[in-house]
């Protein structure tokens, strides 16, 4: 242990020599005197954290002596006459952690103890066994809370370094900017004016709060370069303020970073921060934002990320960001390029994209626990080499996408493709699996492609005016829903695996379709089947088609009289159908033939509106079921024609 420091002076300090590279290493006990910020008009001890680079590759700290020329208790830049380093090769980090000293043999009035030590763990927090050095500050200390609210009051901190309790700082009139020489508040800090003169804190030597840090009010500008731990929250609330530096920031403990409705927040900068637990980090409604400054953060665990309502946000910094457990939300409309070059993981949802964003990069990204949504407004092409599965992935509004590389993705939940005003071709070549696949309003999509996609659970292509072919060779099942609607250039859905749809199979409004052939191993369907509006249908060519569990509609509905059915079907082909519930044939004004060699049981049958139909080719299917069907509606046929 350390004796108490001298409450006027601090000990002339040999320098010492380079210390060779260590494993740990120890806060020198020169660093205690500074803390005490009581050393005036002699030699000074400065330490500064050394980041990893040319002269410690894992980091240290840099141990700089001097004497004080201007007498005012800090070694400045251009009174260093020596400086040493103190390096580690594990990046452990060197911390401090002051506690309240009781009144007893180190203080008789009680003070603060000063621990520094090495962070082995690397949890950002001193713990006991990790302290290395403990030195008392007997003077300079204020025991409880604090309230600055005048000059007078903010005299009263003029040689205070310690604070145990809460700093509440609201005005310092007439003084609009106000310095102190705190080390650390036990408590929490919280500057609030509002209206007041007070306009700017500086806190140069503060490096750590045991409670919230609260910015509120009419603060303009804040210093805390040396603040390393925060123990609990972060909330920053203040109208004028321009910037949130929080350059040494190592720790926070609380679950929230907050910086909202700053309106006049230009930048937010804690670059060293490499590791946030249960912390969740919110950005938004800062609408003078350009700078977001995280480029040390490497891991938000059981954290998130959300960066919104930044309307002027250009410049994100997240580079070394590596996994998110929780939600990840950055929007940067007037950013340009947006890279995240080394996330691998997110845990929940993400949102990355911005109005201007021309190049979007996230080349390690792999798995995705929730929603992926990629907002690229300017951005040309996509590729995310990486991705192998998320819950669902969102490409939709992004009016220069020609070009979309997924070639890793194998499983989603849902996938949506959609208003991609220039995305010819959309090809998935490792996609196994996915819940939900819906594609729409894709004014130049031609052709889609899904090579080794073998279940869906739900298939939409809609709305799509230039595609004409969706390729899925491997597909076997559709558990539920399969619907081709209002697609004016499709030529077919080339699926000849697919076997069973176990719900519903929807064709409508597909001008240019001629066929369903694509459809040709299709052998069950469970579900209500409708095949009506399709301009160009000339037969059907479900060749395998054995089982339709339930209506089978080819053509308009009974009630609908303006429905045209399909106005080119000149034969329904089905010479597998042998089971079917329900038969409706209905407004197919072309149809001339049924070809339903196999078909032996049928509940209902309703055929309307077929004037080329000859009545007996309905009378001859009729009587080739094992027994009538229970109901049965027959009008507007060709009573005249002949059946060979």
């Amino acid at each position: 242990m350390a004796p108490p420091l001298p409450s006027s002076t601090c000990p002339r300090l040999p320098v010492p020599a380079p210390p060779p590279p260590r494993r740990r290493a120890a806060v020198v006990a020169s660093l205690l005197c500074l803390l005490a910020s009581a050393c005036v008009g002699d030699e000074l001890v400065r330490v500064d954290d050394e980041a990893p680079g040319a002269r410690c590759a894992a980091g240290g700290v840099a141990i700089h002596t001097g004497v004080d020329a201007d007498d005012d208790g800090r070694l400045d830049d251009d009174e260093i006459d020596t400086t040493t380093y103190e390096c580690f090769d594990d990046g452990a980090r060197a911390l401090t952690r002051v506690d309240v000293e009781p009144p007893g043999a180190h203080c008789s009035d009680g003070g603060a103890a000063i621990h520094t030590g090495i962070d082995d763990d690397g949890d950002g927090v001193l713990d006991d066994d990790e302290i290395s050095d403990t030195a008392y500050v007997c003077d300079h200390v204020i025991i409880g809370d604090v309230a600055v609210t005048s000059a007078a009051t903010a005299a009263r901190l003029a040689d205070v370094t310690v604070v145990t309790g809460t700093l509440t700082i609201t005005d310092a009139g007439p003084v609009t900017a106000l310095e102190l020489p705190l080390v650390h508040v036990g408590g929490s800090l919280v500057i609030e004016p509002d209206g007041a003169a007070l306009a700017t804190v500086s806190l140069p030597a503060l490096a750590s709060i045991d409670g919230d840090l609260s910015v509120t009010g009419s603060l303009a500008g804040l210093a805390v370069p040396r603040l390393a731990a925060i123990s609990r929250d972060v909330v920053v609330r203040a109208a004028a303020l321009t910037g949130l530096e929080l350059p040494a920031l190592t720790h926070l403990g609380g679950a929230h970073l907050t910086a909202a409705a700053n309106p006049a927040l230009a930048r937010v900068a804690a670059p060293a921060l490499t590791a946030l637990d249960g912390v969740a980090i919110d950005v938004r409604g800062n609408p003078a934002l350009v700078e977001l400054d995280l480029a040390g953060l490497q891991h938000l665990r059981g954290s998130s990320l959300e960066v919104q309502q930044t309307p002027a946000l250009a410049t994100v910094r997240l580079a070394a960001l590596v996994d998110v457990d929780g939600a990840l939300f950055v929007d940067a409309p007037a950013a340009t390029r947006l890279a995240l070059p080394a996330l691998t993981t997110a845990g929940d949802d993400v949102y990355v994209g911005g109005d201007r964003v021309t190049r979007l990069e996230l080349p390690a990204l792999a798995s995705v626990g929730g929603a992926l949504f990629l907002a690229t407004t300017a951005a040309t092409e996509l590729s995310l080499p990486a991705l192998r599965s998320a819950s669902s992935l969102y490409l939709g509004d992004n009016p220069a996408l020609t070009t979309v590389d997924l070639p890793a993705l194998r499983v989603l939940r849902s996938l949506m493709v959609t208003r991609n005003d220039a995305l010819a071709t959309l090809t998935l070549p490792a996609l196994i699996s996915v819940d939900t696949l819906q594609i729409h309003h894709a004014p130049t999509l031609t052709t889609v492609s899904f090579p080794a996609l073998v279940a869906v659970t739900d298939l939409a292509v809609y709305d799509t005016v230039a595609l004409q072919r969706v390729v899925a060779p491997a597909l076997i099942r559709v558990d539920r829903d399969l619907s081709l609607d209002h697609n004016d250039a499709l030529r077919g859905l080339d699926a000849p695996a697919l076997a069973w749809v176990r719900g519903s199979l929807r064709v409508t409004d597909n001008a240019a379709l001629p066929d369903l052939a694509g459809l040709a191993g299709l052998a069950t369907i469970d579900g209500y089947s409708q095949i009506t509006r399709n301009a160009s249908l000339t037969h059907l060519g479900l060749t395998s088609l054995a089982t339709a569990a339930d209506v089978l509609m080819i053509g308009a509905t009974t009630t609908d009289l303006e429905d045209l059915g399909n106005p080119s079907l000149e034969v329904i082909d089905l010479p597998a159908l042998a089971s079917v519930a329900t038969l409706m044939i209905s407004t197919n004004p072309a149809l001339a033939a049924l070809e339903l060699p196999s078909l032996d049981h049928l509940d209902a049958l309703y055929v309307d509106r077929n004037p080329g139909l000859a009545t007996c080719a309905v009378a001859r299917l009729v009587a080739s079921l094992d027994q009538p069907p229970a109901a049965m509606n027959i009008l507007d046929t060709d009573d005249a024609a002949a059946c060979p």
